[in-house]
């Protein structure tokens, strides 16, 4: 798999920007070890066969060897060394915003997660900038069908360079970042690309077993799966670092059906801008695209030294793992994130990284009703993130309001026809700060009007 799979969510983009921040000054890969004539033979017919089976031109100017899973963690290693306390500082933050959505337990760490994953669960990737094309290892090359298949993967990530416009691909999320336009190219996009190269691999993988050879390989793969131990990171964390190939996969698969590999080609030159189209690509066929929402930024009406993380898109899949990381229920979570319209969450901390963090999200929805319907599952799943405990002010319900305040947590969810307004505060006074900037009534206050 590749080297970076980009996370959802405004926290993992903090990190996300820290890394990139760092561009030619971060870690180089390591030197990799070469394939042996034989192996490198063999090497390059996996490449021919996947070539031919994505019906693109093979790429050939590429730096082909292997990585240890050791090399691979130590690599990883040097960007977090890199880390300058100031990034750490946002970081731990960060931290904290994600604790105070329950997104992360008190003892996760960002940070820690995004390298864990990382050294742990790539086995192989493709830097076009290095132009290294690895397969990791435990020290021994076999290249049994296993190895072939992430090769296969690596390749039309290869493949997908030197003939789609990533120039103009790369414009979008530069543009996306820039103008805080409601769209969310930079993770669209990597699960097009990783969707594509997930079904070319298996692609590859039928052309080269047979049909009888494929299928005993599919129910090995399957025997396999279901013995995989519990993930040790964050459910997330984890979700979203897997977004780009399973979600990815579908979406890819859906426009293959449609109209075979033209199809999946065409989607580089118009790729889709939500994870709404991801998740339901009949609505990237329509070209349903995300309602135009902008946020006011808090920070002055904070008070002093209070600062804006940032401001970003806050997808249907970011909805869907939201709920389903409190509620613990996929069918719900998925039933209440559809319907989105559109979404977006700012973070607020003072700039002194004290416990003092704010979030600030606006949903809005296809219908009243689909607004409703996640209202009332978000107002569950604060209630099950808590064990249970019941601590919602529902007097102003009626009016589409209400207001939970627990000793570090103090919510604000506000209903009015398709649209949502969630404050997010862990200190009471700075929630209502946020509501009095906003002009929106304070918890217990009596609306003038239904």
């Amino acid at each position: 798999m590749p080297a970076k799979r980009l996370l959802l969510s405004l926290a993992v983009a903090v990190l996300l920007l820290a890394l990139a921040c760092k561009g030619d000054s971060g870690p180089r890969l390591p030197d990799l070890t070469p394939f042996d004539s034989e192996g490198l033979a063999k090497l390059h017919e996996i490449r021919d066969l996947a070539a031919q089976v994505r019906g693109l031109d093979p790429c050939e100017k590429v730096d082909e060897g292997t990585l240890t899973r050791e090399q691979l963690t130590a690599y990883y290693e040097e960007y977090e060394a890199e880390f300058s306390d100031d990034d750490r500082e946002e970081l731990e933050t960060t931290n904290k915003v994600m604790r105070l959505l329950h997104l992360m337990g008190p003892q996760d760490d960002l940070l820690q997660s995004y390298v864990g994953m990382h050294s742990s669960e790539v086995a192989g990737l493709y830097s076009n900038d290095e132009d290294k094309l690895v397969l990791v290892t435990d020290g021994e090359i076999g290249l049994d069908i296993d190895d072939e298949l992430i090769l296969a993967h690596e390749y039309v990530h290869c493949f997908q360079h030197d003939t789609f416009d990533f120039k103009r691909l790369g414009k979008l999320e530069e543009k996306e970042g820039k103008d805080q336009a409601n769209t969310e190219y930079s993770t669209t996009i990597e699960a097009l690309m990783e969707g594509d190269a997930m079904i070319s691999a298996i692609s590859y993988v039928g052309a080269k077993l047979g049909e009888e050879g494929f299928n005993d390989w599919i129910d090995s793969v399957k025997e396999a799966s279901s013995g995989d131990e519990e993930d040790s990171y964050p459910p997330f964390l984890e979700r979203s670092f897997d977004f780009p190939y399973d979600q990815g996969m579908d979406f890819a698969l859906y426009l293959w059906k449609k109209g075979g590999w033209d199809e999946l080609n065409k989607a580089y030159d118009n790729p889709p801008s939500t994870t709404e189209q991801i998740l339901h690509p009949e609505k990237y066929l329509a070209g349903e695209r995300a309602e135009d929402l902008k946020l006011p930024d808090l920070s002055d009406d904070l008070g002093k030294r209070w600062e804006r993380l940032g401001d970003d898109v806050f997808g249907e899949f970011d909805v869907y793992n939201y709920l389903l990381t409190l509620l613990g229920d996929e069918g719900v979570a998925s039933a209440a994130a559809a319907g989105w319209g559109g979404g977006r969450i700012a973070t607020y901390s003072r700039e002194d990284y004290s416990d003092r963090v704010l979030v600030h999200i606006v949903l809005t929805w296809d219908t009243p009703t689909d607004a409703t319907e996640f209202l009332t599952e978000y107002l569950n799943s604060v209630k099950a993130a808590n064990g249970q405990q019941d601590l919602w002010d529902r007097s102003a319900s009626a009016y589409g309001l209400f207001s939970w305040d627990d000793e570090d947590e103090h919510i604000y969810a506000g209903l009015e026809k398709r649209a949502l307004t969630i404050v997010i505060a862990a200190d009471r006074g700075d929630r209502d700060a946020a509501l009095a900037a906003m002009n929106l009534p304070s918890p217990g206050a009596t609306p003038t009007s239904p």
